[in-house]
């Protein structure tokens, strides 16, 4: 079984493994059993994922990373174990967001963007949304956005900005609230560095303010993200 099929045989048992605690994580999130069906969303209770770390394989929320070939080539996943704890002396707080695609030369979290090849083959029309994470990915998409990637990271390296400026005109950023400032300008400098003649690329964002984060925040309060986005969208 070559690397490939052992990732897809892992998929195909996270996302068909949808334990009490995962749906109850999930409906706070407010994500529909519908739209994790869509995107393979799954629960990982401890098995071990190739060139993963091996104390973080327990309780997390899965997603499948596709290339342009219809493989699995990567998992990035939400860590439900994140109260701080002890590791020797020192107090250690464990990160949120783990991926084996962290420790692949080939696939990078640098070199990736979640979901692009779902929106260049299914609803491809020169404009994208562009976001942090996985679930604000899939929030954007349950309220009807479906041209959504994400970068799964909020420091877009200058590959990604490459990938985004060959395929789409029209590029609108809705990266949490801390992304307000200095990494927006970080977005902006990675793509004059790689396109120093940038006419043709419109770049917008999406401005959040307090108390909510991201658009996934707005999705759970109830609240209509799709309203939010149009009123709240400024040029970069």
């Amino acid at each position: 079984m070559n690397y490939f099929q052992q990732l897809k045989k892992l998929n195909d048992f996270f996302k068909n493994n949808w334990p009490p605690e995962f749906q109850r994580y999930m409906k706070s999130r407010g994500i529909k059993p519908s739209t994790a069906k869509e995107f393979e969303v799954g629960y990982n209770g401890g098995k071990l994922i190739i060139n993963f770390p091996s104390n973080y394989t327990n309780n997390l929320i899965t997603f499948p990373m596709y290339d342009m070939f219809g493989r699995v080539v990567a998992f990035r996943c939400r860590n439900l174990d994140t109260a701080p704890r002890k590791m020797g002396n020192l107090d250690y707080e464990p990160p949120r967001y783990i991926g084996n695609h962290n420790y692949l030369a080939l696939y990078e979290a640098g070199r990736m963007i979640f979901n692009l090849p779902k929106v260049l083959t299914k609803y491809y029309n020169r404009r994208v949304f562009v976001v942090e994470g996985p679930f604000d990915m899939i929030s954007l998409w349950q309220v009807g956005i479906k041209n959504v990637v994400s970068l799964n990271t909020n420091n877009m390296s200058e590959i990604q900005a490459e990938i985004l400026y060959r395929y789409f005109d029209k590029i609108v950023f809705v990266l949490d609230d801390g992304a307000s400032g200095d990494e927006m300008l970080m977005v902006k400098k990675a793509f004059i560095k790689t396109h120093p003649h940038i006419g043709k690329l419109q770049l917008l964002k999406v401005k959040f303010q307090q108390p909510y984060k991201d658009p996934n925040d707005i999705l759970s309060n109830n609240l209509d993200l799709l309203r939010f986005i149009k009123e709240n969208k400024q040029i970069i």
